[in-house]
């Protein structure tokens, strides 16, 4: 019986469910452009590059081998690329944006909008991966409740102001997303095309539109959990584990078809877990599971 029990245990060591990932924006790899109207007149650089910035920030991805899920609270964080007018709240002057923006208004001279503290959050629900690419257009994207996303604009057919940006758009774009792995570090790449409508004079007669694509790579995570060694104690099995954390379950079958918890005592030494469980079969396999 001891002999079959220790075999059995080491054929089960590896099998461990899957955890959500966060993937970290690489801003060298991640500019995004933005276009679009001012009360209806369309928007031009204020000075070369004004309308184009990197970003950066956090993706937060569950991925399967089959699927991948966007469940929300990422910060797809736009960088500064210059000092723009107008002021923030619209005064005449310049300061930090994102993006620099005007448009030329016939009879009405020149109005100036400096886009500001541009954060958006990505959710989906699950999206079916095939050879490692995704549908993109899948992708819902959101300014955040609590964000303070603005745009800040001054001109003398309309005034001066700022207008909060606020509210979701699906991903339009016809490029797929991909999710590559080396060494065992996954890479996400995303191609962005989804355009916000906001009110300066009129319900939705402006438009900020985002075109580009990021390219996240997956944070280092703690090491997954990972039997080391087992021991036969008496009429007792100890499963010692090291990597992970406590969120995780101990699991058995006798026939790879049916799995139940299987109550442990846990203790540890340093940085090992001990699973401790008393002989019940000859023909019992172990597994871990997250919580």
């Amino acid at each position: 019986m001891l002999r079959a029990a220790v075999l059995l245990i080491l054929v089960a060591i590896t099998a461990f469910a899957s955890r959500g990932a966060t993937f970290q924006i690489d801003p060298a790899r991640s500019s995004i452009t933005m276009s679009g109207t001012l009360a209806g007149f369309t928007i031009q650089e204020q000075a070369p590059g004004s309308l184009q910035t990197r970003f950066e920030g956090p993706i937060q991805a569950n991925v399967t081998p089959t699927s991948i899920t966007f469940p929300g609270g990422s910060v797809v964080d736009a960088q500064t690329n210059g000092s723009w007018q107008p002021l923030p709240g619209g005064m005449n002057g310049r300061d930090w944006a994102d993006y620099g923006a005007q448009a030329t208004i016939p009879l009405g001279g020149t109005a100036r909008g400096a886009v500001r503290n541009i954060v958006l959050d990505v959710t989906s629900g699950t999206i079916p991966i095939s050879n490692g690419s995704f549908d993109a257009q899948s992708m819902v994207f959101s300014f955040p409740t609590n964000g303070t996303a603005t745009l800040d604009y001054n001109a003398s057919i309309f005034g001066l102001g700022s207008e909060p940006l606020s509210g979701t758009s699906t991903n339009k774009t016809a490029t797929r997303g991909t999710i590559t792995e080396v060494n065992g570090k996954r890479t996400l790449t995303l191609a962005i095309d989804t355009t916000f409508s906001f009110a300066v004079m009129n319900p939705n007669d402006s438009q900020v539109r985002f075109v580009g694509s990021v390219v996240a790579v997956e944070a280092e995570a703690a090491a997954r959990p990972a039997f080391t060694r087992v021991e036969l104690i008496g009429a007792s099995i100890r499963l010692y584990v090291r990597g992970g954390d406590a969120t995780v379950k101990l699991q058995t079958t006798s026939n790879f078809s049916t799995w139940s918890d299987r109550t442990a005592e846990v203790t540890t030494e340093g940085d090992t877990r001990i699973y401790t469980v008393p002989i019940t079969s000859s023909r019992e396999f172990f597994r871990l599971v997250d919580i």
